[in-house]
């Protein structure tokens, strides 16, 4: 199994225990090293919204990118939209994923 499936599953393990910060330390750690990885940009996701208010808010912008997978940038705009309560995001989320 290659490195940065390795990470983003350890990573899921700990997510579904419960142990949010050994998850978003797995995901960084998957990021970091492999930066390029399927699995980075959900990593990135998946991470931000294992941390803080404040580190979400920072972070998942980030993911509102041309680049991004619909999917993830749709997710990454519906978790920003409920955090500042801003119908828009909501919108620009469904627009991108319906």
């Amino acid at each position: 199994m290659a490195e940065d499936e390795l990470l983003f599953r350890l990573a899921e393990t700990a997510r579904v225990k419960g142990e949010k910060a050994e998850a978003r330390n797995f995901y960084q750690n998957l990021v970091k090293a492999y930066p390029q990885s399927r699995h980075a940009n959900r990593a990135r996701l998946k991470g931000a919204l294992a941390g803080t208010t404040e580190q979400q808010l920072a972070e998942l912008p980030l993911l509102d990118a041309d680049e991004v997978a619909a999917p993830i940038r749709a997710e990454a705009l519906y978790h920003l939209g409920e955090l500042k309560s801003d119908e828009k995001l909501f919108g620009r989320c469904v627009k991108l994923d319906p």
